[in-house]
């Protein structure tokens, strides 16, 4: 058997599949950045989205969390899916970044995908979002910023 190919999983979680010549790979500068915690500001503007407010301050809202998405991790979410806190029989919402879109859900209403994914997730409420992007990647954020890459 040629020990020359093998599997190896990298530092970075990936399955690398190649020659044992090859060395791991270090995380991309944009990998590190997914990593970075995301500021009490920024939890702090995605929780207002579902606030009661006008469509323009939510607008504006939006475009400053495109904005801080874009320089700090350098990706943007389609939107995120958080907790609801209306009060039965509403139990989570779909934000968009992009529609300025808050859709609430009870618990039998189907979520569209890719957002769907995340609705287990919310439920827990371990975490203060789920960072949904178009990739169809999920990225969970606790309350204290630190994501789950």
């Amino acid at each position: 058997m040629d020990s020359s190919f093998r599997r190896r999983v990298g530092q970075t979680g990936n399955l690398n599949v190649g020659h044992s010549d090859h060395q791991a790979t270090t995380p991309s500068p944009l990998t590190r950045d997914l990593r970075r915690p995301r500021h009490a500001g920024l939890i702090e503007a995605v929780h207002r989205l579902d606030a009661e407010i006008s469509q323009a301050a939510r607008g504006d809202l939006a475009r400053w969390i495109r904005d801080q998405y874009q320089t700090e991790v350098g990706d943007i979410p389609l939107g995120f899916v958080a907790k609801c806190h209306l009060g039965p029989p509403y139990v989570d919402h779909i934000l968009d970044l992009f529609d300025n879109i808050v859709d609430h859900y009870a618990p039998a209403d189907p979520m569209p995908e890719p957002f769907s994914k995340a609705r287990m997730l919310v439920r827990t409420n371990a975490y203060a979002y789920i960072e949904i992007y178009g990739s169809g990647e999920i990225r969970p954020v606790y309350p204290d910023g630190t994501v789950v890459v």
